[in-house]
């Protein structure tokens, strides 16, 4: 068992802020992986239907085009706020852990 009284106050608080963006940068990774693969996706439907003779599908590919670049800013912005995450952690890392 871990005896918490030879930690100080100010060292556990730190690690409970890690864990937190820590935590928190994990599940923002799972949801950029989630939206690649819809950008993915989005590309295969916009090839798909781009290559028809169809008027009604070669629209529908513009549609999902708007759709993808929707999606792209909104990664863009999940990229900045990551990135924050990251820098966020790497500083609380050395509070709570001591230079690594």
């Amino acid at each position: 068992m871990l005896d918490f009284s030879t930690l100080s106050d100010e060292v556990l608080i730190n690690r409970g802020k890690y864990s937190t963006v820590r935590a928190r940068h994990e599940d923002s990774k799972k949801k950029l992986q989630v939206m690649c693969g819809e950008l993915m996706c989005l590309s295969h439907k916009i090839l798909n239907l781009g290559q028809s003779d169809d008027t009604e599908e070669i629209q529908e590919s513009i549609l999902y085009l708007e759709k993808q670049k929707e999606l792209v800013e909104k990664v863009f912005d999940h990229l900045a706020f990551m990135q924050s995450l990251s820098h966020q952690r790497k500083s609380l890392k050395e509070l709570a852990w001591g230079k690594s």
